[in-house]
């Protein structure tokens, strides 16, 4: 995708639709964080980890792809994958 400097209007529906909107499907919220402690605390991830974790829940993904954590690991719903096992 590539665009002028400054947009034309169709030009900034498009990345909005495209880029912008995607990443605003969750929205954190007090039990978002509680949450997001509470998984922390039972399984040892990092703050930040236990954040992508709860927002893949409460975006209700199934899986969530992380070289970074454990392969095969099940939080509720959520199954973590390595991409590169």
């Amino acid at each position: 995708m590539e665009f002028k400097v400054p947009l034309a209007r169709h030009e900034a529906n498009q990345y909005l639709k495209e880029v912008l909107l995607p990443l605003c499907e969750v929205y954190p919220s007090g039990e978002f964080f509680m949450n997001t402690l509470d998984i922390g605390e039972k399984t040892g991830y990092s703050y930040y980890d236990a954040m992508i974790i709860e927002a893949a829940i409460t975006g209700n993904c199934s899986t969530l792809f992380s070289e970074d954590l454990h392969q095969g690991h099940k939080i509720g719903g959520l199954m973590i994958k390595n991409p590169f096992a």
